[in-house]
């Protein structure tokens, strides 16, 4: 295991694969991913969470470009770590 710190946010990780050593902690990566996504989509990935996950991550998927389910998992978490939520989620 090599272990290294995240550029982005400093955060320790640890990889097996030499050529992700210093490589952004999958947060840093989604937040990249996020803001590299047009507004539009942010606002309706968003109000999909917001009715609930599975919702949240079909809109992921059926964006433009398609979101594949490992990175929608992480930038499902990079929402719900910003209190994007749904109610039924928040309780």
């Amino acid at each position: 295991m090599l272990d290294y710190l995240c550029p982005g946010c400093g955060e320790r990780c640890a990889t097996i694969l030499a050529a992700r050593v210093g490589a952004p902690c999958p947060l840093c990566a989604a937040a990249a991913a996020w803001k590299r996504l047009p507004a539009n989509t942010r606002r309706r990935i968003d109000a999909a969470i917001r009715r609930g996950t599975m919702t949240g991550l079909m809109a992921m998927r059926t964006s433009d470009p398609p979101i594949k389910l490992p990175d929608a998992a992480e930038l499902l978490a990079f929402r719900h770590a910003a209190g994007v939520t749904s109610a039924a989620e928040s309780r």
